[in-house]
Order: structure tokens, then sequence, then C-alpha cells
């Protein structure tokens, strides 16, 4: 019985450190694997690292997915700058530079896209 109570326990501990250090990446961690979805045109994909608006772009993204063409590009970080739950990423993409703005929601770190930007991005 003892011993089913500290592998209880122990399982409980696990699943708690496991969620609790979940999706906790930097927002040059996030905007990076941002990118590369939006240009391997996996939407679905760069919808879980999104706000709930820019899901509503990406959603719009899918529906004409086929008049563009997936790439795999060359994404280099050049600065992020952290303002409390706001973050601007500059990306130099294909030597292109393009910049991201990310919010903290949650304690995750999202990009949010405005309409523009998907014209003007990628």
């Amino acid at each position: 019985m003892r011993t089913l109570l500290y592998l209880h326990g122990s399982l409980m501990l696990l699943f708690f450190l496991v969620t609790g250090c979940a999706n906790k990446e930097s927002p040059e961690k996030v905007c990076q694997n941002f990118i590369k979805h939006i240009y391997a045109l996996e939407f679905d994909d760069a919808a879980l690292l999104a706000t709930e608006d820019t899901k509503k772009i990406l959603e719009t993204a899918n529906i004409v997915r086929d008049m563009f063409q997936a790439k795999q590009p060359e994404i280099l970080m050049v600065d992020c700058d952290i303002k409390g739950n706001v973050a601007v990423c500059s990306v130099l993409v294909d030597n292109l530079e393009e910049k991201y703005k990310l919010v903290k929601q949650k304690g995750q770190w999202l990009v949010q896209w405005e309409e523009i930007d998907f014209l003007s991005n990628p």
C-alpha cells in the first residue's frame, strides 16, 4: 500500500512538472517556429502559436493555400525587444528583414499578426 502511495505521488509530481513546463518557450523560439510553419504552408500548426485574431487570418490563408508555394526559408533572429508582455522580433528571412509582434497570454508567447502584416510579410 505504501509503495502504491509513493508511485501515485511520483506520477502526480511528474504530471505537474511536465504540464507546468510545457510551452513556455521564448518569443524568439515561438517566432521562429511560426515563420517555419507559415513558409511551409502549415497554417494549422502556425495557429497553435498565434493569438485568436491571428488564427482568423490563418483560417483565410488556409482557404487560399493553393495559391502559394511551400519553402524552407533561411531564418536568422536579429533581435527581440521585450517590454513586459509584448515583444517585437526582427528577423531576417531569406535575407529580407521582417518584424513580428508577440504578446504573452496566460504565460505563453503568441504571434499577433494584423491583416496588413499578412500582406507585407510572407
